[in-house]
Order: structure tokens, then sequence, then C-alpha cells
């Protein structure tokens, strides 16, 4: 099984530092640019998915549109995709934030990922929305399945923690349009002989933070939305 997640194309919050959660921007200029570099590179390297899935938010339906522009599948939206609520704050800067809502602690909201703002999606709820992103992918698909996801920053370290068995959500830069691809033996995933789960021969990381294709190194910790 193949299971290819991507964060979408820059918009214009993205560049002004806006916390987007769930507030719903379209591409900017430079976004619809990324995604033309992203299908160009995927079509140079023959990939197409078996299976195609979007957040239902416009950044990753514009993504995915241009992307998958010429593949016989086409996007399914799926809502647990979704970025994660920020609540009250979405949409504004750290600045915006400290004005109009003082009474926001934003060191320590920083630090929490937002979770005490009024109307955020609670750590806990994020964890498990993105468990079941990811049993549902095992449940549904076959070995010889190619699954690709489009979706947001800060989910996808949610899911890349659950698929990697992690108890912890590791922080990671995620840049616009990059690519996170990973090899799986669904035969030996859920086998109970821990033999299977130490072999790297049966789940393998073959691309990591990518996002090469917009001239941008892999980066390694931080971004959200």
């Amino acid at each position: 099984m193949k299971l290819v997640l991507v964060r979408h194309a820059q918009t214009a919050a993205n560049a002004e530092g806006r916390l987007q959660g769930r507030a719903d921007f379209d591409l900017s200029q430079e976004g619809l640019e990324q995604s033309d570099l992203l299908r160009d590179r995927l079509f140079k390297e023959s990939y197409e998915p078996t299976h195609f899935y979007v957040s239902p938010l416009k950044r990753t339906l514009q993504t995915a549109e241009i992307i998958g522009e010429s593949w016989v599948v086409k996007p399914k939206h799926w809502k647990d995709l979704m970025e994660y609520d920020v609540g009250i704050v979405s949409g504004l800067t750290w600045d915006e934030i400290a004005f109009s809502h003082p009474e926001i602690d934003i060191d320590l909201e920083k630090t929490r990922q937002l979770e005490g703002v009024e109307g955020a999606e609670s750590l806990l709820d994020r964890r498990k929305r993105a468990t079941r992103v990811i049993e549902h992918i095992f449940n549904k698909h076959e070995q010889a399945d190619s699954i690709l996801l489009v979706s947001h920053g800060g989910f996808i370290q949610h899911m890349i923690s659950v698929l990697m068995g992690s108890t912890y959500t590791w922080g990671i830069q995620i840049g616009n349009t990059a690519i996170f691809e990973f090899s799986i033996d669904k035969q030996r995933w859920n086998r109970l002989e821990t033999k299977y789960q130490h072999s790297a021969s049966f789940f393998k990381i073959d691309r990591f933070n990518d996002s090469t294709h917009i001239g941008k190194p892999s980066l390694l910790s931080g971004d959200m939305n």
C-alpha cells in the first residue's frame, strides 16, 4: 500500500502569518503556481493515485483540482481531513489576537496549539480524528492501492504521529505542497508478531516533507494550517 499526504498550496493568509484553522481562504497567485509545479512533478513521476481524498476547505480543494486535473480518479471530499478549528482567532495574526483578545495568554496558547481558545478543537479530539482517518484507510483499502490525502499542516502532524505509532505529536514545519510518502505492507500492519513491527523492510518512508518542486528544502519543525 502506498499512502501519500500533501499539504495544500499557499494562501494569502499563509503569507500574512494568519492562523487559518477553518477560516476559508483561496489560494494566492503563488499558491496556484505551486500547485502547477506539484502537478508537473507528479506527472513526470507518472504518479496517479487509485484513491484521492481531500479536505473540503477551499485551499485544499483548489490544490487538489489542479494537481489531479488529468487523472481519472477525482477527489472525494472528506470532512475529517479538515484543519483543526482554532475558534475565535481564526483568520487573525498573533498581533491582531493580542489587540482583539487581550484575555488570551498568547505564550500559553502557542505551547498548547491554541487548545484553550474559545471554540478550538481539543488536542485529544484532533488525535482521535487523525486516528479515525488512518484506521479508515487501513480498513477500507487493499495492499495494491495508492491513496492520496490532501490536507493541512497542523492536521498532517497528527496523522503522521498516528501512522508511525507515536504517543507524541511531533512539530514539523510542513511546507506548502510538501509531500509525505509511505510504503506499507498492509498484510503485516496489524500482525501481533513483533518481528514484523520491527522490520524496516515492510514499512518505509519514501519522502518526508519534500517540497523541492517549488525550490524549498525539506523542513523539519513547526508550521500549522
